[in-house]
């Protein structure tokens, strides 16, 4: 019986994790293709007019994601979009980190408005673009192949670590139900550990079931929590 429910177990995986049918992109942005520059104060805040012109002042990121450790200021963050050659025009942008506070992100393109759009923990689930844990913006290349992106974020405090993505709409739902379905597999697993020791706590009173099920539920609410499903 548990050979035969390990090999389903397997089989689900496998079909999960199997290649797509349409060919998936899905791009990481990071080394030398990250720019961030301090932006003051909350008082006292570079503009998007200024945080444009002050191209020199810049740091590349030497990280493949953004990573500036415990954030001690507000930090624009800039980059460059590249279409790929002979694919489509929608993308999303992607930002995995579930905390963030509080994010303006502006996007601009030749000839074209400037978008913008404000999403963060500190406000409500509804107020998102696109209905996950993460943070995601749409992406349409117009004429132009390439966008620039500035993002002005405020995490000050925290752990200011961002790993940013481009993904087509495929690459976007294939990742999602990834990530849905080892979250659930390890919610299910930890779910199961919790009723167990609970059950085998409250008939022999060994602390030791009691520990096991306080961890696997302490366990649970860290990960609901830190992956942004509380939220």
């Amino acid at each position: 019986m548990k050979k035969i429910i390990a090999s389903l177990l397997l089989f689900t995986i496998q079909k999960a994790f199997a290649q797509p049918v349409v060919q998936m992109q899905n791009i990481s942005i990071g080394y030398n293709q990250l720019q961030y520059l301090a932006a003051g104060d909350s008082v006292n805040n570079l503009q998007l007019a200024e945080a444009y012109l002050a191209a020199g002042k810049y740091s590349y990121s030497k990280h493949p994601d953004l990573n500036l450790g415990i954030a001690r200021d507000n930090f624009w963050v800039t980059f460059s979009l590249s279409k790929p050659a002979g694919t489509e025009s929608d993308y999303i942008l992607n930002l995995e980190n579930p905390r963030l506070n509080d994010v303006s992100a502006y996007i601009k393109q030749a000839a074209e408005p400037t978008l913008e759009y404000r999403f963060g923990d500190y406000f409500a689930f509804s107020t998102r673009q696109l209905y996950q844990n993460y943070f995601a913006i749409p992406i349409r290349f117009q004429k132009a192949n390439t966008v620039r992106v500035f993002l002005f974020i405020k995490h000050k405090g925290n752990t200011l670590q961002v790993p940013i993505k481009l993904l087509n709409k495929n690459g976007f739902y294939q990742q999602l139900e990834k990530n849905y379905l080892v979250t659930g597999i390890t919610t299910g697993v930890l779910l199961l550990t919790f009723f167990f020791a609970l059950f085998f706590f409250l008939q022999s009173k060994s602390r030791m079931f009691g520990m096991y099920a306080a961890s696997a539920f302490f366990f649970w609410s860290w990960l609901f929590n830190t992956e942004g499903y509380g939220f």
